[in-house]
C-alpha cells in the first residue's frame, strides 16, 4: 500500500494531515503546534494523549511581555519539540499559529512561523516505512538570532494512562572504576513513589493516578537509546542515538520520563550545542508500534528481558 497523505478539517482537533501506510495511521495538526495528535494502528486506538479540554496551559507576565498580551502556551497533547534546558518565557512559546506543510519524497515536512522573539525556527519531518509500523520523526532547529544559542533538542510525546514505562538501564562491560549510569530526579519526585520499581537491568515505572501525589520526574543517561511504553497489548519503542562523548542536560541524562496523573510522557533529549547565526541542528526519534501480550505484574527482571526480546 502506498503510503496516503490527506489534509482534513476535524471538529475537535482542527485542520490536520492525515499520513497512513498499510499498518499506521498518523494525525498532525496544522492549526497550531504542529503536534502529532494521533499514533496508532489502523482501526485501533490512538497510543498518543490529547487535551481535549486545553487544561494544560501556561501564563505568566513573561509571556505577555515578551510575546504580547494574552499569550498562552497550550500543550495540546501527543508529540512536540520543545528546547531544553527549559526558560520562561523561552521555552513557553505560544505557538498557536497556522503550519505550512511540505509533502517530500522521503516524507512530509511540518514548519510553523519562526520564533522572532527567541531568535529559533523549528521543524518536524515525518518520514513513514511503506510497509511497516515505524515512524521517523526528523526534529531541526536553526538559530535564526544575531548571537550563539545554547539549547538542546528536546522531543515530548504524551502518552494515555494506565500503561507501564519500560527503561533500560546501562550494563556495557566497563573497567568498573567509573560510574556507569545517572539516575536524576526532579523536585518533589519520590524514590519511594510505589509506581517506580528499580531494577539492574530495568527501570519500572507503572502509571497510576495518585491523587495528591506530586508527578515521578527522572532521567537517566540511556546509552541502549530506547525507552518503551506497553498499553493495552499496544507497545511504542521510542529510539534515538546517545552519544556517551558529548555533554547532555539535567546532569547528563539524555532520556526523561514523567508521571502525572493523565499522562505519561517519554522524552529524549539531544546533547548541548553551542548555535552560531544561521546554524541548525537535528534530532531524530524512530518510533515503533508493537502488539503484543501484557506485561506481567510485579515481573522478575528474566520476565521484562523476555517481553523486550519477543516484541516483533
Amino acid at each position: 500500500m502506498a503510503i496516503q497523505i490527506n489534509e482534513t478539517d476535524d471538529p475537535i482537533l482542527g485542520k490536520c494531515v492525515y499520513i497512513q501506510n498499510s499498518l499506521l495511521r498518523i494525525v498532525v495538526s496544522i492549526s497550531y503546534g504542529p503536534r502529532i495528535l494521533s499514533l496508532g494502528f489502523t482501526g485501533e486506538e490512538n497510543i498518543f494523549w490529547y487535551d481535549s479540554g486545553l487544561t494544560r496551559k501556561t501564563a505568566a507576565a513573561e509571556m505577555a511581555e515578551a510575546y504580547g498580551p494574552g499569550a498562552c502556551f497550550y500543550e495540546y497533547g501527543g508529540h512536540r519539540l520543545w528546547a531544553a534546558p527549559p526558560r520562561m518565557p523561552e521555552t513557553y512559546y505560544p505557538d498557536n499559529a497556522p503550519v505550512t506543510y511540505t509533502i517530500r519524497p522521503e516524507g512530509v515536512l511540518f514548519t510553523p512561523p519562526p520564533q522572532r522573539c527567541n531568535g529559533l525556527q523549528t521543524s518536524l519531518e515525518l518520514v513513514l516505512s511503506p510497509e511497516a509500523p515505524n515512524l521517523m520523526v526528523i526534529h531541526s532547529a536553526e538559530n535564526l538570532g544575531k548571537e550563539k544559542s545554547h539549547l538542546a533538542l528536546w522531543p515530548i510525546t504524551m502518552l494515555r494512562p494506565g500503561g507501564t514505562v519500560v527503561l533500560p538501564q546501562n550494563n556495557e562491560e566497563t573497567d568498573g572504576n567509573l560510574p556507569d549510569r545517572v539516575l536524576t530526579l526532579w523536585p518533589g519526585s519520590n524514590i519511594c513513589d510505589p509506581r517506580l520499581t528499580l531494577g539492574n537491568r530495568y527501570i519500572l515505572i507503572r502509571h497510576a493516578a495518585l491523587p495528591g501525589e506530586h508527578p515521578l520526574i527522572l532521567g537517566t543517561n540511556n546509552t541502549s537509546g530506547w525507552l518503551a511504553y506497553a498499553l493495552e497489548g499496544t507497545v511504542l519503542v521510542k529510539r534515538y542515538v546517545h552519544n556517551p562523548n558529548i555533554s547532555y542536560p539535567n546532569h547528563n541524562c539524555s532520556c526523561r520520563v514523567y508521571a502525572g496523573d493523565s499522562f505519561v510522557q517519554l522524552e529524549s533529549i539531544s546533547p548541548m550545542y553551542g548555535l552560531e547565526p544561521g546554524q541548525a541542528i537535528r534530532h531524530v526519534e524512530n518510533f515503533t508500534l508493537y502488539h503484543s501480550d501484557a506485561l506481567p505484574q510485579n515481573p522478575k527482571e528474566s520476565a521484562i528481558q523476555s517481553f523486550i526480546d519477543n516484541l516483533r
